[in-house]
């Protein structure tokens, strides 16, 4: 199966002091993906091939702090912790045919609501001409919804911070 996964975060920050922010913001997901798995039988002659299509997003509030600890001149360590609530909405098609007879196709639709956190950390670089912040780390999700098991997702992140 071919799946892909497209996040993207908006946050306003609120500084409490020099390292510390309170923020807040809204996440939005979105997801995709195909595929086919071909089964047969050789003994019985049975032989059936199924393709899937999967769509679906989720949108929702997080609120979080933030911590910024200086090293040298303008490079700093970031680190960061949320907690998320979404909703979502998903649809999922099943098209099947068995032993090359008419494709048979169910769509399903869920909207489960998921709740979690996410974390991240990293290496930034304030450029005081832009009032902004380059940080580049890593980041864990972990999203959970009482049906079905938790989403996570880790990897390596680019994010930009503008201050004014």
């Amino acid at each position: 199966m071919t799946f892909r996964r497209y996040d993207s975060d908006i946050t306003a920050n609120y500084r409490v002091a020099s390292w510390l922010v309170v923020f807040g913001g809204a996440k939005y997901l979105r997801w995709d993906g195909t595929g086919n798995v071909d089964v047969s039988s050789s003994p019985a002659g049975y032989f059936s091939h199924t393709d899937t299509i999967i769509l679906g997003q989720a949108l929702g509030p997080a609120l979080g702090l933030g911590l910024t600890v200086p090293l040298v001149e303008a490079l700093h360590l970031a680190a960061s912790a949320s907690f998320l609530y979404m909703k979502s909405r998903g649809e999922q098609e099943i098209s099947l045919s068995e032993n090359a007879g008419p494709f048979v196709t169910t769509t399903t639709h869920d909207s489960p609501v998921y709740h979690g956190f996410n974390c991240m950390a990293g290496l930034g670089y304030y450029f005081d001409s832009l009032q902004t912040s380059l940080i580049i780390g890593a980041r864990y999700q972990y999203l959970k919804n009482r049906d079905n098991p938790p989403d996570t997702f880790s990897g390596i992140t680019a994010t930009a911070v503008y201050s004014f």
